[in-house]
């Protein structure tokens, strides 16, 4: 379990890290974000034509809505991130397993947040960027972690990073292990103390890892989940 530093594009994980819990938040947020980004502007120019000529991203979002805005521009990075090049026609449904990842832990984050849609995108262009098909295999979420994560008592924002720490915990402790764990509520600062020195560095390569990927400072000074 090794998780790469993966350049991805600053201004959409800063997009999807975003709270967007309606169309009106989304055009009274997304419209100035895209003007803000100049490659991301080209971008919604070049690839929502279909939508409106001038790249004006309001009458996008009324048309496509937010999830379907921000599916067709992860197509587009996936596509380039496995050719090199962005295609001539997005096709959205390269997107597809990063949405089904979301809607299995979409009940555990909080509503408007895209952050377990950011984590899939990860997972994905780092099994593109390793030429990997299993060790990033984790879109493919295991029952089983769905229901550590059923033990949450509230929903979080931050859902990726919880995820992030759930598996490593798991691999390291076993999931029988961990779950009693979380039944008896044991803090995850003391499930780190119990790790094996190996352990824990590999954890906090990963972590850094994930944070330098999506532009995450606060990875950098412990202030997580």
């Amino acid at each position: 379990m090794k998780f790469p530093i993966v350049e991805l594009p600053e201004y959409y994980s800063g997009l999807l890290k975003l709270n967007i819990s309606s169309i009106d938040k989304a055009l009274a947020i997304i419209p100035a974000y895209v003007l803000e980004h100049q490659h991301l502007k080209f971008l919604v120019k070049k690839y929502f034509k279909d939508i409106n000529s001038q790249g004006h991203v309001a009458p996008i979002l009324k048309s496509l809505g937010w999830v379907n805005f921000r599916d067709r521009l992860c197509s587009l990075f996936i596509y380039r991130q496995a050719n090199g090049v962005y295609p001539e026609i997005v096709n959205s449904d390269i997107s597809k397993g990063i949405n089904l990842f979301e809607q299995k832990i979409l009940s555990y984050s909080v509503n408007g947040f895209n952050r377990g849609y950011l984590f899939g995108f990860y997972l994905k262009m780092a099994r593109i960027y390793t030429n990997s098909s299993q060790d990033y295999n984790f879109l493919n979420i295991e029952q089983e972690i769905l229901e550590l994560l059923a033990l949450s008592k509230v929903r979080i924002i931050q859902i990726d990073w919880l995820l992030i720490m759930i598996l490593h915990f798991s691999h390291f402790l076993g999931i029988e292990v961990l779950r009693d764990e979380l039944k008896k509520e044991t803090k995850f600062r003391v499930l780190y103390k119990s790790l094996s020195l190996e352990e824990k560095d590999l954890m906090v390569e990963n972590m850094l890892a994930y944070g330098a990927s999506i532009d995450e400072p606060d990875a950098f000074s412990g202030k997580m989940v």
